[in-house]
C-alpha cells in the first residue's frame, strides 16, 4: 500500500490529476487496503471498542474477513452516535460523532487513498502545518518552532484556536476544493450530511464535520488548506486547528486579529476569544 500511496502522492504533486485518480481507485479496490483499513479500527486505533448505532463495538475474526470483502464508497454511510468528552481545563464538553464499524473502515480506506493527494497539495501550500498529518506530531511542532524561536530576533508570538472548527465547516466550501471523481464527492457528501443520533432523535448535519471518524482531520485539513497563505507570509509551524502564528511585526494589524470579514478565513472559522 505504501507503494501505490507514494505513486498517487507523485502523480498530484506532477499536475497528473488523472493518473492519480485511476491510481486511488486503484487502491479502494484492492483487497489488501481492505484488510488493513479494517485491522486499524479494528484492532489498531485507540476508539476500536467503541460502538456506533447500531451497537456493535467488537467483531470476530470471520466479520473482520467479510467486512474486508465488503467495502464500497457506495454504500450510504449511516449516522454518527452524538457522545461528548470533556474539554481539558473547561467546563464545556467536546462532541464527538461515533459512526459504525463498518462505515469507519470504509473512511479509513478512503483516507489512504486522498491523504497522499492531500499532502501533495500541503507540501507546498502548508509545509509548516503539523496537525492530523501522517508522520507529524506535536512534539514535532514544538521541535520546529523552538528551532524557529532560536535563530530570529525581535518577534512576536500570537497563538489562535479557530471557534467550534469542526462545526462550522461549510460542506460546499470543502467539497468543491478536493479535486476528486463524482462517486467520491457523491460519498463525501453523504458522510457530511449522514446526521447524527442523540438520546434517540435524529438530527439533520447542514454544516460540519463529525469529530470521531477517520476522515475529520483530513476533510478539516483540506478546508483549511491555504489559511497559511492567506493570513502571512512569515507564517511558521502550526496545528490545526489551533494555529500559532510567528510573525517579525505586531500580529494585530488596523483591523484586529480577526481579518477582514470577506476573507477566506471568515468563511472557514472564526477566532476562540478564549484562545486568542
Amino acid at each position: 500500500m505504501r507503494r501505490l500511496q507514494e505513486r498517487i502522492f507523485k502523480a498530484y504533486r506532477n499536475g497528473n490529476s488523472k493518473a492519480g485518480i485511476r491510481l486511488q481507485r486503484l487502491l479502494l479496490t484492492n483487497h489488501a487496503a481492505h484488510q488493513q483499513a479494517v485491522r486499524k479500527v479494528t484492532e489498531v486505533s485507540k476508539g476500536r471498542s467503541t460502538s456506533g448505532i447500531d451497537g456493535v463495538s467488537r467483531l470476530s475474526p470471520r466479520q473482520k474477513r467479510e467486512l474486508a470483502s465488503n467495502l464500497s464508497i457506495t454504500i450510504r454511510p449511516r449516522s454518527v452516535r452524538r457522545t461528548y468528552i470533556p474539554k481539558p481545563g473547561k467546563a464545556e464538553k467536546r462532541p464527538l460523532g461515533i459512526p459504525t464499524i463498518r462505515d469507519r473502515a470504509i473512511q479509513e480506506l478512503v483516507r489512504m487513498a486522498l491523504e497522499p493527494q492531500l499532502e501533495a497539495s500541503m507540501v507546498t501550500q502548508a509545509p509548516d502545518a503539523y496537525g492530523f498529518r501522517p508522520g507529524r506530531s506535536r512534539s514535532d511542532a514544538a521541535k520546529a518552532l523552538r528551532n524557529y524561536l532560536d535563530k530570529v530576533e525581535g518577534k512576536y508570538v500570537a497563538i489562535c484556536d479557530i471557534k467550534q472548527c469542526f462545526d462550522r465547516l461549510d460542506h460546499n466550501w470543502v467539497l468543491q476544493r478536493i479535486e476528486t471523481w463524482p462517486a467520491m464527492q457523491c460519498y463525501l457528501r453523504r458522510i457530511l450530511r449522514a446526521g447524527y443520533m442523540e438520546d434517540n432523535k435524529w438530527y439533520l448535519t447542514e454544516k460540519g464535520a463529525p469529530q470521531g471518524g477517520p476522515l475529520s482531520g483530513l476533510i478539516t485539513n483540506w478546508a483549511l488548506l491555504g489559511l497559511e497563505q492567506y493570513v502571512s507570509g512569515h507564517l511558521r509551524p502550526d496545528q490545526r486547528p489551533g494555529i500559532i502564528r510567528l510573525c517579525r511585526r505586531h500580529p494585530h494589524g488596523p483591523q484586529g486579529p480577526s481579518g477582514p470579514s470577506g476573507s477566506p478565513r471568515a468563511r472557514r472559522g472564526v477566532p476562540e476569544p478564549d484562545r486568542t
